[in-house]
């Protein structure tokens, strides 16, 4: 942690707890939307894993937001982090870089 702090300026995560008790509050309403619900509508396993994967993480975010823990800025970031021309200017400065050395 000493390195992360260090070099990135990122500090020690104080309220893991309260993501872990997210991250539980998400699993369990996951199982009981699957096993009450999707069992019942959808008989193809491979659909029954799509829907409760894209639900499971749409409940996350629900749950995160519920707790204020996870704010606008946070959702803007992943965004741009998801953007590819991004990705595809860096490597190309990067190769530009390393073709001039």
């Amino acid at each position: 942690m000493y390195y992360s702090y260090k070099i990135f300026k990122i500090k020690p995560q104080i309220n893991i707890f309260s993501h872990i008790k997210i991250a539980i509050i998400s699993l369990l309403s996951s199982f009981a939307l699957k096993r009450l619900i999707f069992k019942n509508i959808f008989q193809n396993q491979i659909l029954i894993l799509i829907v409760t994967t894209f639900l499971s993480l749409a409940n996350f975010i629900t749950i995160f937001f519920i707790f204020k823990e996870l704010k606008r800025e946070d959702i803007e970031f992943f965004f741009q982090l998801i953007k590819i021309l991004h990705y595809k200017n860096s490597t190309k400065e990067e190769f530009l870089e390393n073709m001039q050395i």
